[in-house]
């Protein structure tokens, strides 16, 4: 359980405490094209709109809501947003038959929120403060707001969690978090997807976090997005960590997003997948073919943790294809167990960090292979240090540099780290020297798992361990290396 979840949880727990028949109470039902008596009673006697089911909720009740689409605004109430209330759990993907939540199918019964809207006005938003509250199985799309902050769903000073949602084709203009904006409070957000939405002027075109709001995101798809900068903005076209409080993302994927300035800009963008000023950490995470000036997947003005994330195809115009970090005094960048490969870059394609004060680095059990600038492909192409990680061309320097100290690649290898197929399949063949290969002691204990979900510390018994620490060791890069034995059905592909 993380720190994120384990805070939600017991916010849940404190909400039903302190609000008498906050447990399940009652199901009020939603269907835009119901003719009975519009209670809300069950299907035949549906609201039409989930304004007057939101109405009546109270802490504990659950808001069912059949396919079709809904739009907030009214003829009587052009500003209107679905405002949630503390406590209600808002579920969609109903066909208009169930009697069990367990019965809908979101994928096949598409409920879904939509705009566009007047300026300023979010499809949804969450009560101030409030605590418990779920959105599940909903599209929110269509939110085109001008100055309006969390445009698909606002949540301010509040608890919350989203699942199963999709969030399409939204777009705002200076104001941050086009799909979702968390001011202070914190989220929870899981299995959701974000495709196609267009953040102008502004961060987070997925996700965006401000004042001392924390987000915990799992198993998220960020896809097709677009960010474009100016004076400021087009950081983070995935998600914009600014909140101070925690924040992590686990097991998410994040494809072709990209956040460029538009012509006569004299400012860069940051992170075309992720951009934070706060620290934060990234596990099990893939960046393929993302884009921004400084950053082209992750970029980080304070310390950073990634481990077992793989970084393909990325492209930073300015520095860093995959990562860049700017660091202050007493900041740390970790990353363990990653895969670097084929990312592009004016300089440093694969890791750059730069900045002032004390600074320190621990990229360990890492490969980066095939990542190139307007050097090549030489060591600094890649990354400027790393320890037990396999590194192309580690002691090949620039052109008219000084030779490259070998005391900064301690326990590196240079040789080919023979994946499957390089570059479609980036696993370890059953030969590669990367495998049982890397500074187990640099791992984090309590993340026991690859990109790819399977077990982290597994030992490959043909192979001779070269790495550091006991038991099992890890292998370099994000994927681990398995044969059919101990019961464990996962074979090591041929080469």
């Amino acid at each position: 359980m993380t720190p994120t979840t384990r805070t939600f949880l017991k916010s849940c727990a404190f909400t039903l405490v302190c609000f008498p028949g906050f447990a399940f109470a009652k199901v009020i039902f939603v269907k835009a094209d119901a003719t009975g008596t519009s209670t809300g009673s069950n299907w035949s006697n549906a609201y039409p709109s989930p304004h007057s089911a939101l109405a009546e909720a109270l802490p504990g009740d659950q808001v069912w809501v059949a396919q079709g689409t809904y739009i907030p605004t009214t003829a009587t109430d052009p500003d209107a947003s679905f405002e949630v209330p503390t406590g209600v759990a808002v579920y969609g993907g109903f066909s208009g038959t169930e009697t069990l939540l367990s019965q809908r199918n979101w994928n096949n019964a598409p409920t879904v929120f939509s705009g566009p809207l007047p300026n300023g006005v979010q499809i949804m938003r969450v009560a101030d403060g409030a605590v418990g509250v779920i959105i599940d199985g909903l599209i929110v799309k269509n939110s085109t707001g001008v100055f309006t902050l969390g445009g698909g769903l606002y949540s301010p000073n509040s608890i919350i969690q989203v699942r199963n949602c999709t969030f399409r084709d939204n777009s705002s203009y200076q104001a941050a978090g086009t799909c979702i904006l968390i001011a202070n409070g914190s989220a929870t957000i899981t299995n959701c997807t974000f495709d196609n939405n267009y953040a102008r002027f502004t961060d987070g075109g997925g996700i965006a976090t401000d004042g001392s709001a924390g987000v915990y995101v799992e198993k998220c798809k960020f896809l097709n997005g677009r960010g474009d900068s100016y004076a400021s903005g087009g950081n983070g076209v995935g998600i914009a960590i600014k909140g101070s409080g925690v924040s992590r993302i686990v097991q998410c994927e994040f494809r072709n997003n990209a956040g460029f300035p538009v012509s006569g800009s004299q400012y860069p963008s940051y992170g075309g997948a992720i951009y934070a000023e706060v620290p934060i950490s990234i596990d099990r995470c893939t960046f393929d073919g993302n884009a921004s000036v400084l950053g082209g997947a992750v970029y980080s003005w304070k310390g950073l943790t990634i481990t077992n994330s793989l970084f393909t195809n990325n492209q930073g115009t300015q520095s860093g294809g995959a990562v860049a970090v700017y660091y202050y005094n007493n900041d740390l960048l970790k990353m363990t167990g990653c895969t670097i490969v084929n990312n592009t870059s004016h300089e440093t394609a694969g890791v750059y960090f730069n900045g002032a004060g004390t600074f320190s680095t621990n990229i360990s059990g890492c490969i980066f292979w095939g990542n190139t600038d307007i050097y090549g492909s030489v060591s600094q192409s890649h990354v400027k240090k790393a320890n037990y990680s396999c590194v192309q061309n580690m002691l090949v320097t620039r052109p008219g540099d000084d030779a490259i100290d070998p005391a900064k690649f301690p326990h590196c290898i240079s040789g080919n780290p023979q994946f499957v197929s390089y570059p479609s399949n980036l696993r370890l063949a059953n030969t590669s020297p990367c495998i049982d290969a890397a500074d187990k002691t640099k791992f984090d204990q309590t993340l026991v798992f690859d990109v790819l979900n399977r077990p982290r510390f597994f030992d490959m018994p043909a192979t001779p361990n070269t790495g550091l620490g006991s038991g099992p060791l890890p292998d370099m890069g994000c994927h681990e290396a398995f044969v059919r034995s101990l019961g464990i059905a996962i074979e090591v592909p041929g080469p």
